[in-house]
């Protein structure tokens, strides 16, 4: 799966992660020293940083993946508190939105 931001028509991360069960989502990120990729959590509108071993951008979306809130260079042991109308994040290694021209409002697309 790949995650374009459809606004924009730009490929965000060509392989889309999901940490859509219990195991998947406690692990998320954590024990990896580095990220590619993205990482799709549902159901989630704040998260936090503990144990991590390297920052974080976090793009919180609501239920049709239009852009709620843009977080950058989230260090290890920070919280994101809830975002109001999010119902999901998708995470990247820090610095990884950083050149897309994401903003909030832009509508995001996962496709296969």
């Amino acid at each position: 799966m790949r995650l374009l931001n459809k606004t924009k028509n730009i490929v965000l991360s060509n392989v889309v992660e999901s940490a859509d069960n219990v195991f998947t989502r406690m692990k998320g990120l954590l024990g990896r020293t580095s990220f590619q990729n993205a990482l799709y959590i549902p159901n989630c509108n704040s998260i936090h940083t503990c144990f991590m071993k390297f920052s974080i951008d976090a793009v919180f979306v609501d239920k049709e993946l239009k852009v709620k809130s843009i977080n950058q260079n989230i260090q290890p042991w920070n919280v994101v508190l809830p975002i109001i109308g999010a119902k999901s994040v998708f995470e990247f290694s820090a610095g990884a939105i950083q050149s897309s021209n994401l903003s909030v409002g832009d509508q995001l697309h996962v496709d296969s």
